[in-house]
C-alpha cells in the first residue's frame, strides 16, 4: 500500500511502500504462548537494531527490497512467533504471544540526504518517526531506508516480549543464511520454560 511522507527539517523521509510478510512453508497451527515470569518483568517494549550499508553497486533498491522479503518470509517460518501477534490474555490480562502467521511489517523509505548527512548525535531528529515507526499490530518491524548516495540503512524492531537479544541476534544471522543460500546454523527453540506457578505459592 502506498503511504505518506513524513518532513521534519532538512532530513526529510518519504515512506513509500509497506508490506506484511508472512511465513512461507509449514508452520505450526495458530496457538498461544505464555510469557515467562522473567518476560513479564523484563518488560514489553520495542529493541531496535541498525544496520548501515555503503552503495551496493550489484543491485538496485527494488531487487535488494525483494530478496529482503522473499528470504524473510522463510526465516519466520522457523522463528514463527516473530510473525505473530502480542496480546493481553483475556483471562489474566497478562501479554502472550498469539503464533497465527500474522506477518512481520516491511517498510520501504527514501530519504532525501546521504548517509554522511545523518546524525546519530541528535537521535530525536535523525531517528524517530522516520527510521523506527513503531506499529503496534507487528511484533516484528523492518524498515529499509535509501538515501540519495545509494547506501541503504536498515532497522529491525522486535517487541522485547518476543525474546531476548540473543534470539534477536540468532534471528537475524539465521536471516543472513537464508538471504545469502546457506544452510542455517541453529534451529530455535521457542519453548517458554519458565511459567508462572498456578496458583502461587509464597514462603520465607
Amino acid at each position: 500500500m502506498e503511504v505518506e511522507g513524513a518532513d521534519h527539517g532538512s532530513n526529510e523521509v518519504n515512506f513509500t511502500k509497506k508490506t506484511i510478510v508472512k511465513a512461507t512453508g509449514h508452520v505450526p497451527e495458530p496457538h498461544s504462548l505464555t510469557l515467562s515470569n522473567l518476560d513479564l518483568l523484563s518488560g514489553h517494549f520495542p529493541a531496535t537494531y541498525f544496520y548501515i550499508y555503503g552503495n551496493p553497486l550489484v543491485a538496485n533498491f527494488a531487487s535488494i527490497v525483494d530478496a529482503l522479503i522473499i528470504s524473510l518470509a522463510k526465516t519466520v517460518r522457523h522463528f514463527y512467533p516473530f510473525a505473530g501477534q502480542i496480546v493481553p490474555n483475556p483471562s489474566t490480562s497478562e501479554p502472550e504471544i498469539i503464533s497465527d502467521n500474522t506477518g512481520a511489517l516491511v517498510v520501504e523509505a527514501h530519504a532525501n540526504i546521504t548517509l554522511q548527512e545523518l546524525n546519530f548525535y541528535i537521535l530525536n531528529q535523525s531517528v524517530e518517526g522516520k527510521l523506527v515507526s513503531i506499529n503496534h499490530d507487528f511484533p516484528l518491524q523492518i524498515q529499509v531506508t535509501c538515501y540519495t548516495c545509494g547506501g541503504i540503512l536498515i532497522t529491525f524492531t522486535f517487541d522485547h516480549a518476543l525474546r531476548d537479544a540473543s534470539a534477536f541476534g540468532k534471528f537475524l544471522v539465521t536471516w543472513s543464511e537464508i538471504a545469502t543460500n546457506k544452510d542455517i546454523s541453529s534451529v530455535p527453540d521457542h519453548w517458554r520454560y519458565l511459567h508462572a506457578r498456578v496458583p502461587p505459592t509464597y514462603d520465607p
